[in-house]
């Protein structure tokens, strides 16, 4: 979620009327059920001949329903996305989904919520290559960017001449450009896939395949309207991970590299990023995304090619949309959740930026967007250098007894000490891949969390999401008590402000002392939050929303059930060994953080 400070500040598409494409419906197909109604196919048992029977029930339901569209597709949970071509209003969505529910076919029916990457891109600019990175303050010690860095030099020398098991790190975003062709990238990511659905959002003219380019994600009115430009997003997250370490905490670089060292520098010579493009104009839909994470965990997708084998450990999100994701069952929040505990279950760290505000560049909002705002995300928010709250910055909270996302701090720039990192020169189509200065957001504050979580289990490959959260709060560093702005965060004072555990996370994100907390025991159980922690209803499918996302709990016993079969043998037999490990070699504290 990013926001570049240029010249004027247009509405943050956050704080823009909410949008869906469509809705997604799921049918009664007798196989698959839970106790509360609502059920969840796995993706293996859709087959060609049940799938079209599904797209002619749907077909009836609709016209039944007074519901039009133009396209459906399947997806990874086994329901129907429909939607007219184009987004509509989430009132709107809302409102069919409603009608939907009404019929004794459906088994649920929810909005496809679209997510923002909250970019309010008024113009990249491209400095003269800094060799020293002194621009790049988020990569510098300490000593000499300040309080709010999570120090990455630090961490590098923790690292050096340790043996590394280095794991998967997917970046869901609006892919890259130059991916296989610009030095900082090449020999560093994985081979993706692009999971837009519709060609007129991806801009690309094709739909879902393997090309993870990004064309760019400019609107009507580029290039007079700077805001309206391509923003290059995923680009500038993957350059935070990807640079190589052939250019390391000196800050010397190849001659033909521009990022300087990324977050991973220290693995160097092999692949280190999964890029999985799921954003194009006007945002990324939900059932996109949630596909998407899915299939980047290692798990089938309907109509994507095999998944990565292994999959990821680590998944970096930085899009997001209003909301506490506590919605009940007609709303898209039951889905998140239930695919974060899924992945959770199979050891997957979720990271998500925090959020960017109301859009004046100026103000955050008292709570996290979501997903980040969803049962065991990472929730990052940004900070400035000296480390008191960004402006524009959400607030996260450092105790997980309210919402349990664990919320942590890391600098993601502001005005007057914005952020540099690999972006494009195009205003619309891409043109040349080149150090790019200007941003800023809570949009670079989850890709650095992520790549810690990523490097503490290539320390120990042993540890559990959670345990790899909890680490990562316990670890991090108090946030200063004195000195510039004097004025506490809260919900009164949502701008520019000093921080506490109670309105910017755990802490600030500490990198070297997170990988020597990845070496320490004991491991942490869940404590507050134990998986799954949502309600069950008996309402069934049209139940109403509210509170604890009703009717997840069957659906989570359920992907956890197939869970293993879904997986790759290796992997699976993998990820049961390192629990037989931590069963027996560990001693499990509860609840205390």
């Amino acid at each position: 979620m990013a926001t570049n400070h240029a010249s004027a500040a247009p509405t943050l598409p956050e704080g823009a009327a909410p949008q869906a494409m469509g809705v997604i419906v799921k049918l009664k197909d007798g196989r698959v059920t839970t106790a509360d109604g609502r059920g969840m196919a796995r993706p293996s048992s859709l087959n060609p001949e049940g799938s079209q029977r599904r797209r002619l029930q749907v077909a009836q339901v609709a016209q039944r329903q007074r519901v039009s569209y133009l396209v459906q597709k399947d997806t990874a949970f086994g329901a129907q996305v429909l939607h007219r071509g184009e987004p509509v209003a989430l009132t709107d969505a809302e409102a069919e989904a409603a009608r939907l529910r009404q019929d004794p076919d459906v088994e649920w029916a929810v909005p496809n919520e679209i997510m923002k990457p909250a970019t309010t891109t008024t113009g990249q600019t491209a400095p003269s290559v800094d060799y020293t990175y002194s621009g790049r303050f988020w990569m510098r010690s300490r000593v000499a960017a300040g309080a709010g860095v999570a120090d990455f030099p630090a961490a590098w020398t923790f690292l050096a001449g340790r043996t590394l098991n280095p794991v998967v790190t997917a970046v869901l975003d609006s892919g890259v450009t130059e991916a296989t062709t610009h030095p900082d990238f090449v020999g560093r990511l994985f081979t993706g896939h692009d999971f837009v659905t519709d060609p007129a959002v991806g801009n690309d003219s094709s739909g879902r395949d393997a090309d993870v380019s990004d064309p760019g994600d400019w609107e009507t009115g580029c290039p007079g309207d700077l805001s309206k430009c391509s923003s290059w997003h995923g680009t500038s997250i993957t350059s935070m991970l990807a640079a190589p370490g052939s250019s390391t905490t000196t800050g010397s670089l190849n001659s033909s590299q521009q990022m300087g060292p990324g977050i991973f520098a220290s693995i160097d010579g092999q692949p280190v990023v999964l890029p999985i493009r799921v954003g194009g104009t006007g945002g990324a839909s939900s059932s996109d995304i949630i596909d998407a994470m899915y299939w980047a965990a290692g798990l089938s997708v309907a109509n994507a090619p095999p998944p990565p084998n292994p999959g990821a450990r680590v998944i970096s999100l930085s899009y997001g949309s209003l909301g506490n994701c506590q919605g009940g069952s007609n709303t898209v929040d039951a889905l998140y959740r239930n695919a974060i505990a899924t992945l959770r279950s199979l050891g997957v760290v979720v990271v998500a930026s925090a959020g960017n505000g109301d859009g004046s560049g100026t103000l955050g909002y008292s709570s996290p967007s979501k997903p980040a705002s969803c049962q065991g995300v990472i929730a990052s928010t940004g900070l400035r250098a000296n480390a008191s709250k960004a402006a524009y910055a959400n607030l996260v909270n450092g105790s997980r007894a309210s919402q349990c996302y664990f919320g942590v701090a890391v600098a993601s720039g502001d005005s007057g000490q914005s952020m540099s990192m690999l972006g494009n020169s195009g205003t619309t189509s891409p043109g040349t891949t080149n150090l790019q200065g200007g941003i800023e957001g809570t949009s670079f504050a989850a890709p650095q969390v992520a790549g810690v979580a990523a490097l503490m289990l290539a320390v120990n490959p042993a540890l559990s999401s959670v345990d790899v959260a909890y680490r990562i709060m316990q670890s991090a560093s108090a946030f200063p008590t004195s000195g510039s702005p004097t004025n506490l965060c809260s919900a009164s004072s949502l701008g520019n402000c000093r921080c506490t555990s109670g309105t910017c996370g755990a802490g600030v994100l500490d990198a070297a002392a997170a990988l020597n907390a990845a070496l320490s025991s004991p491991l942490f159980a869940e404590g507050v939050c134990p998986a799954p922690d949502v309600t069950t209803s008996s309402s069934g499918g049209s139940s109403g929303g509210g509170g604890g996302g009703a009717s997840d709990a069957g659906m989570l016993a359920l992907l956890a059930s197939i869970a293993a079969w879904m997986l790759g043998a290796a992997w699976w037999a993998r990820l049961r060994r390192n629990q037989a490990i931590r069963a027996t070699a560990q001693i499990i504290k509860t609840g205390k953080r």
